[in-house]
């Protein structure tokens, strides 16, 4: 559950950076 847990805020870590990274773009 841990390990489930732990890779889940990983994957929404690397979401937010993807995010992040588009909105960057698109404010350019």
């Amino acid at each position: 559950a841990l390990h489930d847990h732990l890779m889940s805020a990983e994957v929404l870590a690397n979401s937010a950076s993807l995010i992040g990274a588009k909105d960057l773009i698109l404010s350019e």
